[in-house]
């Protein structure tokens, strides 16, 4: 019976000896993991680091442009001289009125440079030129959809007007638009 006894407390002690490896691996792994995940997060701060200073680069470059520019004057006449128009009717660039994002503009607006000592006329002069080029580079709003062709040829119909006069008003063929206002009343 002593043998017995013995057999099993060896037994036992080479599980617990097996047990304590295996659990020292898996502690092994998992440090190893850790060490990996804080070399990962590292890399990728590092990426996004310069991630950030190239669009700080460009934004920088991009607001120089844009106080720099300098529209030129006789553009539309060379324009017009090419195509053979008068020169003396007088053509002059309006961009579009600002609908976009107004807090986009007045962050713009804000951006500039405030230590430079350049007198008021040309202070008002660039912010007229920044503001044209906000205008042409924010988007608008939204512009009022165009009706389509369908919805016109409907609106027509509704109004008592023939096949023949909606075909003539459209320019397309009375077959064409027949088949345009089944398929409109089929669906």
């Amino acid at each position: 019976m002593v043998n017995f006894l013995l057999f099993v407390s060896i037994t036992l002690n080479l599980i617990a000896i097996l047990c304590i490896v295996i659990l020292y691996l898996r502690q092994n792994r998992f440090v190893d993991m850790e060490k990996e995940q804080k070399k990962n997060i590292e890399e990728m701060e590092e990426v996004i680091a310069t991630f950030i200073t190239e669009i700080k680069e460009e934004n920088e470059q991009f607001l120089d442009k844009l106080y720099s520019f300098q529209p030129k004057e006789n553009s539309h006449q060379n324009l017009k001289e090419k195509k053979g128009e008068d020169k003396t009717a007088d053509v002059e660039f309006r961009p579009k009125d600002l609908i976009g994002n107004k807090a986009m503009l007045n962050v713009y607006k804000n951006a500039a440079p405030s230590g430079q000592e350049i007198g008021k006329k040309e202070d008002q002069l660039e912010k007229e030129e920044v503001d044209e080029l906000l205008n042409l580079i924010l988007p608008p709003e939204k512009e009022p959809k165009e009706k389509s062709m369908v919805e016109i040829a409907a609106e027509m119909q509704a109004d008592g007007k023939s096949i023949d006069e909606i075909a003539k008003a459209l320019n397309k063929g009375k077959t064409e638009m027949e088949l345009l206002l089944k398929f409109r009343q089929n669906s």
